[in-house]
């Protein structure tokens, strides 16, 4: 009896810190891919649009990252900089454009955006190859997640990254056109902290030429955007998250975290530890 006491109070005290940190959590957002710079034969850039959606003023903070997961300059509209303050009026808006055509070769990663205001975030990718625009995609900002599906084919691709300070377990389930699963072509990646990955799926570390769905679980929230390449033509597609409640038996993953709490990063390690701690007590 003692033992289920002190249990109860533990997923009191626990769920009363979840709620406690939403409103700063829910004010981080992620570009989980940009590109800006290159050459005039095959250049990129992306313009970033924020946008206030409170009556306060104040100042949403941006950070670039590359691949690895450290800081990355970038030639932009508003400078030379690894990282810029945005401020905004009520109601405001501000762009920021990553340039292209820097004589440099083109720089690809992903953003960070911070702020006590609630805000939008939103990328236009653009791709030029000799000054011709032949690629345009725009995306909003994308919600940290466990688990989500996009249309599998050759010329799609993803990019993932992992927001947070623990690495990233990331399983791959691939079905085919019938919804039967191919489990010989299930595959198992790790992402370290800040790690950015943007693949197309016939590329390493998927090695994948069906077409159908693949479904991604990850122990922690990741960030992700979809594309897709035909011929030179570049496009983004969109990205599935998958229910609150899936078919364990063929998807292998059940939520615990409220859909509204999706894009916090931290609360999927507050999970392994909280569930660490409680089963001593059972």
């Amino acid at each position: 009896m003692r033992n289920i006491l002190i249990l109860f109070g533990l997923i009191f005290m626990f769920t009363s810190s979840l709620l406690a940190q939403q409103v700063y959590m829910e004010n981080t957002q992620y570009l989980p891919q940009i590109a800006g710079g290159g050459y005039p034969s095959n250049d990129w850039e992306t313009i970033i649009a924020i946008k206030n959606l409170t009556s306060d003023a104040g100042t949403v903070a941006v950070e670039f990252y590359g691949d690895n997961g450290s800081p990355l300059v970038f030639e932009t509209s508003k400078g030379v900089a690894d990282h810029l303050g945005v401020s905004l009026n009520g109601f405001a808006s501000e762009e920021i454009t990553l340039l292209r055509n820097t004589g440099k070769p083109t720089q690809v990663g992903w953003a960070k955006f911070r702020s006590a205001l609630k805000f939008s975030v939103s990328g236009n990718f653009k791709s030029y190859s000799n000054d011709v625009l032949i690629g345009l995609g725009g995306v909003l900002s994308s919600p940290a997640q466990l688990g989500f599906s996009c249309d599998l084919d050759p010329n799609n691709g993803i990019a993932i990254v992992n927001p947070n300070n623990i690495t990233a377990t990331v399983v791959v389930k691939v079905f085919d056109t019938t919804g039967v699963e191919l489990t010989a072509n299930e595959i198992a990646f790790q992402l370290t902290p800040g790690q950015h990955v943007a693949e197309y799926f016939w590329q390493q570390p998927f090695n994948l030429n069906q077409k159908g769905m693949a479904v991604l679980l990850s122990n922690v929230p990741l960030s992700t955007v979809a594309l897709r390449l035909d011929g030179i033509m570049f496009a983004t597609i969109p990205i599935m998250p998958l229910p609150r409640r899936q078919d364990t038996k063929k998807i292998g993953i059940t939520y615990l975290i409220p859909s509204d709490r999706v894009a916090q990063p931290d609360v999927a390690e507050r999970m392994n530890e909280f569930f660490n701690v409680f089963q001593r007590f059972l």
